[in-house]
Formats: C-alpha cells, structure tokens, sequence
C-alpha cells in the first residue's frame, strides 16, 4: 500500500510539472498586446456629437481666432505629432507649409473641416518665390521674372481647389520705397500688381473662402487691396517683447491700412537642441502666452483679431498633456471654452 501510494504521489508530480511545463511554453509565446481603449465618441457618441456641434457654433462665433503654422512635409508619419487629425479642437485655421496632399492628408483635413470646423490653407510666399528664381537664374537661362511670377502663382492657386483648400494666406513683405531708385520703385509697382490681381480674381470667384496677407501693411504700395483680405497676419514672429509688438502695431497704423483684421504671430518652443531661445521672449516668458496677453490689451484703437502660432507640432511633445502650451494660449484668449 506504501509503495503504491508512493507511486501515485510520483505519477502526480510528474504530470503536474509536465502540465505546468507546457502551460508555462504557452505562457511564454510572444503574441500582441491588444489594449481596448475607447474613445469619447464610441463610449457617448450623442454627448460628442452635442459637442462636435457646440464647437463648430464657437467657430462661427465672435472670438479670438487662433492659427496653428504646422510642417506638413512627412507624408508618412512616424509618430502622432506628424498628424493633422490631432492639433487641438479649437483651433480655426491651420496652415499647411507643403501644398501637395496625400490622401491621408486629404482626409485628416476634410474630416476636421467637416467635424469641428478647423479650415486648412496653406502660403503663397512671394519671397521664397523670388529666391526660388534666383537660384535658376545662377545655373542657367530662366523665363522673364514677371511671367515666372504669374504663372507659379497662378499654378499655386489653382492647388486650392485641386486639394480642396478652404482658403489661402498669402505672404508679401512688401518694400519700403522711400529710399528706392525711380527703377526699383517701378519693379516693386509691378511685382506687386501682378500678385495682388491675380489674388484678387482669386478672391473674387472663391467668395466662401477665407483669404489672409502676412507681412507689413504699411509697405503695400496700392493699399485698396488690403480690404480684400480677412486677416493682416503682422510678421511679428521675431518679436521678443510686449513693446515690440506695439512697436509693430504702430508701424503698421498708416492711412489705408484697415485696423480692424489684425493677427500676432508668436513661436512655439522648439523641440531643436539647437534652438533653445526660440518660443521666449527675452524676460524669459513663453512667446505665446506673452503675445496672447498683448492681444486682449487695448492696443491703441486698433483691433487685434488672434493669434498665429509658429511651428505648432512641437507643442505635440508634452508628458502632461499633448499641445498643453497651444491649449493655454486658447483658453487664455478665449476663457470660456473648456
């Protein structure tokens, strides 16, 4: 009996550590992970459709517009701050800085338009244009410079509506012409005219659309065009105090300059080793939250109507909440949205 006992206790042994080896090989397989976390729509999909409603009414309200600049050139991202989908809810303009969609793209900015009522353009910049053509002109024969202007600008229009653009901002510094030769006075004239009739017929047959300038106002030589656009986007982005916005502002207060379409445009903090300063004004604050306070002052009659916001996909990289500076800066401009 002992000894069949014995054998019994070594049978059950052994099968137990059989069954626990094998239940152990099982455990130790490498399969995925998957790790349910709803999303607000699919845990309450009325109270976010209630509120996907009550943000597209705050869009078309009387508020401090906020624009978000944003580098749009991976068009395959490798991480979530490369995504259009994810910049903040409450944001109203985002500016693309590469003009050509991929059908990702293409639908992140449909679905934002449609959904929250974030509209996406993206820049005309005259400068980057000119330099564009000078380096063509260094390497060989290049096309009269004022058919190049028309016709690149005219090609880049026409992307507003191949990529169904919601508007256009267009970037023109313009030049002070007092100290100019009679000769570059009339190249200025001329470089101007081209650009701005071509913007306006732009203007003119996508009415629904939302048009901007950026660059200095006081230095556009025919400044009946200015009132064709939504916004004066001041090049204030170098600023790095209070004073210097005002000294900005003042600037730009001539005759023919409409006061009422200002925008600031401050920098993000840079994710760049190699840029530490950028996004701070030189006491030290944030750039954004400094230009934010400036906006709602009282700024000499004129009215500031937002903000612009250099490089917004930085903010993407905070451990306590993604785009936690861009979000402050709305909630400072515009307390009542949560």
């Amino acid at each position: 009996m002992k000894k069949y006992t014995n054998f019994t206790s070594i049978f059950l042994a052994s099968l137990f550590v059989l069954t626990t080896t094998a239940s152990c090989e099982k455990w130790t397989e490498n399969e995925a992970l998957k790790i349910e976390q709803p999303s607000i729509e699919e845990q309450n999909p009325g109270l976010y459709a209630k509120y996907l409603e009550d943000l597209r009414a705050y869009k078309n309200s009387d508020h401090k517009i906020v624009i978000g600049f944003f580098d749009n050139t991976s068009k395959t991202p490798s991480n979530q701050s490369q995504s259009i989908a994810n910049v903040p809810d409450s944001l109203d303009i985002l500016v693309l800085n590469s003009v050509d969609l991929s059908d990702r793209e293409l639908q992140e900015a449909k679905s934002i338009r449609d959904n929250k009522g974030t509209k996406t353009v993206f820049e005309i910049d005259f400068d980057k244009i000119k330099s564009d053509y000078d380096l063509r002109a260094v390497s060989g024969a290049v096309p009269d410079f004022k058919a190049y202007i028309a016709d690149t600008i005219s090609y880049a229009l026409s992307l507003s509506t191949k990529y169904a653009y919601d508007g256009v901002l267009v970037s023109y510094l313009g030049k002070n012409t007092t100290f100019l030769t009679e000769e570059e006075k009339q190249s200025a004239i001329d470089n101007e005219t081209i650009v701005m009739n071509l913007v306006k017929q732009w203007g003119a047959a996508n009415t629904s659309k939302v048009l901007m300038l950026k660059g200095y106002p006081q230095y556009i030589i025919d400044k009946t065009v200015l009132k064709d656009f939504s916004y004066i986007i001041l090049n204030t982005s170098g600023a790095l105090s209070k004073s210097v916005l005002t000294f900005e502002l003042l600037s730009a207060l001539v005759a023919d300059v409409p006061s009422d379409r200002f925008i600031a445009v401050a920098n993000s903090t840079s994710i760049r080793a190699d840029e530490p300063t950028i996004g701070y004004f030189s006491d030290g604050t944030r750039s954004t939250q400094s230009t934010a306070e400036w906006v709602l002052a009282a700024n000499n009659g004129a009215t500031i109507k937002g903000l612009a916001i250099t490089n917004i996909q930085y903010d993407y990289f905070n451990i306590l909440k993604v785009y936690k500076a861009t979000r402050e800066t709305i909630d400072l401009l515009n307390p009542s949205i949560k």
